[in-house]
């Protein structure tokens, strides 16, 4: 019981922490950018959350309920089996994510009425889905109670991003510069 509440506590941490770099850099951004190109920059996350949220099969799950098993009969063969399977399911959805929400984006621009420019960053940032192949990391690293680094890993994006917003509200950068900061900050917490 104190393993969990321990890794609990690190699961907590990290996301408490994310969750105020979060705010910090969605507050620096929305100022800096004002209403209609912030709109932009939720657009963006938006769409990719649900085209993302549309075709992802989850395999940490698998590797979480399955693994287990096989972790605890020692069944090492069997346990890469599952985690190459469960890679190949992250990759290949990752992909099909990444290539019909880059496809799709000139229609969205179309059904939401934007400019040309608008949906080349759509298009664009919906390549940051091809990062997003990390379910199976993600078990495996809970089979292996490393609570830990998926606690760190946790703040990596959020770090990038607060970082990055504060260096381009300093400098009063242009909405580009911010969607290329969202954008890596994205593709790094996926990673």
């Amino acid at each position: 019981m104190r393993r969990v509440a321990r890794n609990f506590g690190l699961l907590l941490r990290g996301r408490w922490i994310a969750a105020v770099m979060a705010f910090a850099a969605t507050t620096l951004s929305a100022r800096a950018l004002g209403p209609s190109d912030f709109g932009i920059i939720v657009l963006l996350q938006a769409y990719v959350f649900l085209v993302r949220g549309i075709i992802d099969f989850q395999p940490f799950e698998a590797i979480v309920r399955f693994g287990v098993a096989l972790h605890d009969q020692n069944q090492q063969a069997a346990l890469a089996r599952l985690s190459k399977l469960c890679l190949r399911v992250d990759h290949g959805s990752a992909l099909v994510a990444a290539t019909l929400a880059t496809l799709l984006a000139p229609l969205a621009g179309y059904f939401l009425k934007l400019e040309q420019t608008p949906v080349l960053m759509l298009a664009a940032y919906s390549l940051t889905l091809l990062a997003t192949g990390n379910g199976t990391s993600t078990g495996l690293l809970r089979l292996y109670d490393r609570f830990d680094v998926i606690g760190r890993q946790m703040l990596v994006g959020p770090l990038i991003r607060v970082i990055g917003v504060g260096i381009a509200f300093v400098l009063q950068a242009g909405l580009s510069t911010y969607v290329g900061i969202w954008a890596l900050a994205y593709v790094s917490e996926n990673l």
